[in-house]
Order: C-alpha cells, then sequence, then structure tokens
C-alpha cells in the first residue's frame, strides 16, 4: 500500500471532472481524500471523498481568497505565505487530494488527474472564461459563514 498527495495550482474542469467520477477511479486507488479547486466555482473549495465503490464531491470552506480580508485571522496570510500555500494571483485555491493505493503506479495516476484540469490555454483565459465552462456537477450548498479550511 501506497499514498501520496496530489497538488496543483490549476483548477479542475468541471466537465472533465465530472467524467472522471462518472468513470471512477483506476481499482489499484483504495481511497482519496482532499480538497479541490474547480474553475467554474471561483469561492468555494469542494470536497473530495472516494472509496472503492463510492464517490462524494461536495462543497467545502470558502477560499479565504474569496473572504473579506477584515475577517482573516491574524497573521493568516503571512503563514500562508510561509507556508508557501499562497499564489498572488489566486490566493490559496489549489487541488490537495491524498490518494491512497495497492500496486497503484502515482505516475499515472497523477497523470489521469492532470486530464481533468484546465488546459494551460483556458488557465490563461482566466475566471470570465472559467465560469462558463460546462458544470453538470451537483450543485453545493453554499455557506458564507463557513470560511476555515485546513491545508
Amino acid at each position: 500500500i501506497s499514498s501520496f498527495v496530489y497538488r496543483r495550482r490549476r483548477p479542475f474542469h468541471p466537465a472533465r471532472l465530472g467524467k472522471l467520477l462518472a468513470d471512477g477511479l483506476p481499482a489499484s486507488v483504495l481511497r482519496s481524500k482532499g480538497m479541490m479547486w474547480v474553475a467554474s466555482r471561483p469561492t468555494q473549495s469542494g470536497v473530495w471523498s472516494t472509496t472503492q465503490g463510492t464517490r462524494e464531491l461536495r462543497g467545502g470552506s470558502l477560499w479565504w481568497a474569496a473572504v473579506d480580508e477584515e475577517k482573516w485571522p491574524e497573521g493568516l496570510l503571512a503563514d500562508m505565505k510561509a507556508a508557501g500555500l499562497w499564489d498572488d494571483k489566486f490566493g490559496d485555491r489549489q487541488q490537495e487530494v491524498v490518494v491512497i493505493g495497492q500496486d497503484m503506479d502515482q505516475k499515472t495516476m497523477e497523470d489521469l488527474l492532470d486530464t481533468c484540469l484546465v488546459t494551460p490555454d483556458e488557465f490563461e483565459k482566466g475566471q470570465q472564461h472559467w465560469d462558463n465552462l460546462e458544470d453538470a456537477l451537483p450543485a453545493w450548498d453554499v455557506d458564507e459563514g463557513q470560511f476555515a479550511h485546513q491545508h
């Protein structure tokens, strides 16, 4: 049994992510769990959780970058920057999913997840473009008071 943390600073394309979840992860993946950034949902993180045969994708907390800085705990920005968790353009938005598997090839799994990201071309087009991407993922509940995700 092995595991790795999938981290990327590009958002998932909602249609590509939806297809991957509908098709299912490879049988070698026993469990995966974490938070994700979906391009068409810029204010709220997604919670990703799978086991063999089950998949859950739901809304998580708001990204700190989407919360008025007056509501941030003191020192948060400095702490996130020091930990490498802050990007000057996109804030704390990122992919951070732990993948656990048996006889799993990490590179193959990373490549599979990478195919779900927006392409470099799409990434350069930015949020205005991403807001118009096909998004058939289930709707997420939004709790405006929910802004304390952990990295």
